[in-house]
């Protein structure tokens, strides 16, 4: 026989191969055993449980090692677009926001922030005069303008 080259099975007598197999199974150390028994009496004679691999223990552990999610940035709960004659137009107001609190419905035209006219066309001077809190809006709705006073807070949209 050939110890150089791995043994092909249809050359080996049956006794040769069982003793090449023992050899092997032997030659693999056994998995240690668990040093402490499944459900082991404690010396209190309580139960010990096993950690559970599923459950609520599972997922907090599974949470706790998650990156904490950022906080959303506070806002009052509208959606705005392009108006008739480039002013503001609310879209859409979110349930229960503090922009549906105080009153604001779709379709609503925002005319002024903090007392300054403001215009589709400079989105940046919008946003600067939008981003404190409280926010004051002066809306135009069926013909008349009314002053809003509208706390930011954060909420889930």
């Amino acid at each position: 026989m050939d110890f150089s080259a791995p043994p092909n099975p249809d050359e080996m007598p049956n006794q040769a191969l069982i003793l090449l197999l023992a050899a092997i199974t032997a030659a693999q150390p056994a998995p240690a055993p668990d040093p402490t028994p499944q459900n082991a009496a404690s010396p209190s004679g309580d139960v010990a449980q096993q950690p559970s691999t599923n459950g609520r223990a599972a997922r907090r552990a599974r949470r706790a090692a998650q990156p904490p999610r950022p906080t959303p940035p506070p806002r009052i709960g509208v959606r705005l677009d392009e108006g008739p004659a480039g002013e503001w137009r609310i879209s859409a107001v979110v349930p229960f926001s503090p922009a549906h609190r105080a009153g604001l419905r779709a379709n609503d035209l925002i005319l002024k922030v903090r007392g300054e006219d403001v215009s589709f066309d400079d989105p940046e001077r919008f946003r600067e005069l939008f981003d404190p809190s409280p926010v004051i809006l002066t809306i135009e709705r069926d013909g008349a303008e009314t002053l809003y006073l509208i706390h930011k807070r954060v909420f889930p949209m």
